[in-house]
């Protein structure tokens, strides 16, 4: 995902993964510990990480995964590390 803002330059968050919702807190707690604050337009522009609710498409036509949070990486070992904690 290329996360881009009138606000900040480009962030290339290319690397991503699925995790279950009810493990949200606990995953952004780790992912806080180990790579610092996640990426926001304002207040980190320049973060390794973000998370977001994969939960529907622009409709709500597919709810396929209604119960998902992606999470975004900047590079591939940060997706890895997090893939070793997070199997």
């Amino acid at each position: 995902m290329k996360i881009s803002s009138h606000f900040s330059p480009e962030r290339n968050l290319e690397h991503e993964t699925f995790i279950d919702m009810p493990v949200r807190v606990p995953v952004s707690r780790w992912l806080e510990k180990q790579f610092g604050q996640p990426w926001h337009p304002l207040d980190n522009p320049e973060g390794r990480w973000t998370m977001a609710w994969a939960g529907r498409n622009g409709n709500f036509t597919d709810l396929t995964n209604f119960d998902k949070y992606q999470v975004y990486f900047a590079d591939q070992q940060d997706l890895c590390t997090f893939k070793l904690a997070f199997p």
